[in-house]
């Protein structure tokens, strides 16, 4: 940039810069490491934000490639671009800004080698997803429990549905698979002492639970991630019929019936669902194969995608996370798990990554699209237990 265009920078800077409330202005000065703003709607979060990027130009020796961006809908770029242009001039189409689909599916074409993509493929249309589900609920087979004899294809909504789910919480047909897998040694294991327990007619005696109680912890558990979410399902569980228990310990037989049906309520559910979670499995994986064989890819796929490469290729990671000096993410709680994921592995090659996060922890328009507020709550327990950066907080009231 020369000293001219700093000269004009600086003055345009300073305009709008001059206009910031003394939180807003916070935001703006705290330049390095991670830093969280809660800004609700009306909070001037586009000024801020734009603001902020015309500072670290100012201020530091990041050039405006080195920036990157990330919102969620395409009037939100078209918005920071303005404002962009407004404050820093033609620089501003240097900076990467974008939404995230924008930025996995730009990342996927530029190297397609890396992703096994013919060049000719292109996004899944919604006759063609149709077709695609019909032709997949049909190889399932009569037999299955995902295509009642009545209405073969009833559950077509349903599978798309959970697929899509599946994808925005970072779930690869294998993974899920090694869920499932997981889900059924585990049930090997406990559900003939579980379904002896929940069967007991009425209400089981004191000595009949603790019994039941003892034997459960008896068992050598798996060392997995189902294993230990289950295990802590239980004894939270019985940690609250204990603690339900008055000094007479009266009404304990319908404190037990409780904690019983309790169980029944979560490990019975989960052990009749088992077969329609591994027949989706089946249709998950046969999907994806699908639309691989005729060059197509869907929506959830691109950040999909991407993810997988970054957790799986350090190299390939490398180049973006030395490129993206300093990183933006604005509407952050509507960020889903796949989202969240590649924004915390951009960030991996500093102990305090220059990442700055924008949101508001009473809105998130995205649920339905997987969008976890829990990423809102994470971000500051993260960066300041995992990775000893100084997580700060910025809120913006006003």
């Amino acid at each position: 940039m020369n000293d001219q265009n700093k000269e004009q920078l600086e003055q345009k800077y300073q305009e709008y810069y001059s206009k910031l409330n003394p939180e807003q202005k916070e935001a703006v000065d705290t330049l390095d490491g991670p830093v969280i703003t809660i800004a609700g709607a009306g909070t001037g979060k586009t000024q801020m934000l734009s603001v902020r990027i015309a500072k670290i130009l100012q201020e530091t020796q990041t050039n405006p490639y080195n920036i990157l961006c990330l919102t969620f809908t395409d009037a939100g770029v078209t918005a920071m671009r303005k404002r962009l242009v407004e404050i820093i001039g033609p620089a501003s189409y240097q900076i990467k800004i974008c939404t995230f689909h924008g930025f996995c599916n730009e990342i996927i074409s530029t190297y397609p080698d890396k992703f096994n993509f013919k060049r000719d493929s292109e996004q899944i249309d919604d006759l063609e997803k149709v077709k695609f589900l019909n032709e997949v609920i049909d190889e399932l087979g009569n037999s299955s429990v995902l295509r009642p004899p009545n209405d073969h294809y009833y559950n077509q909504s349903a599978i798309e549905r959970n697929i899509q789910e599946l994808k925005q919480e970072n779930f690869t047909p294998e993974k899920y698979e090694q869920v499932i897998l997981e889900i059924e040694e585990f049930l090997g294991l406990y559900w003939p002492l579980l379904e002896k327990f929940i069967d007991i007619k009425g209400s089981p005696t004191e000595a009949v639970l603790n019994n039941f109680h003892a034997q459960f912890n008896s068992i050598k558990s798996p060392e997995t991630p189902i294993a230990k979410i289950w295990l802590n399902y239980y004894q939270e569980a019985y940690s609250q019929y204990l603690s339900k228990l008055d000094g007479t310990k009266r009404n304990d037989g319908t404190k037990r019936t409780n904690f019983k049906r309790d169980l029944n309520n979560f490990f019975g559910e989960c052990k009749n669902n088992l077969p329609k979670q591994k027949e989706f499995g089946k249709a998950y994986r046969a999907y994806q194969k699908k639309l691989a064989d005729n060059s197509r890819y869907d929506y959830s796929d691109m950040i999909l995608f991407v993810t997988q490469k970054f957790q799986q290729d350090p190299y390939f990671l490398r180049i973006f996370q030395e490129k993206y000096e300093y990183i933006l993410v604005d509407e952050y709680q509507d960020t889903n798990t796949s989202q969240n994921i590649t924004v915390t592995l951009l960030g991996q090659f500093f102990d305090k990554p220059n990442l700055f996060v924008v949101g508001d922890d009473d809105q998130s328009i995205y649920r339905f699209q997987g969008a976890s507020i829990e990423n809102i709550i994470s971000f500051y327990k993260y960066y300041e237990k995992d990775i000893k950066g100084n997580a700060i907080k910025i809120t913006l009231s006003q």
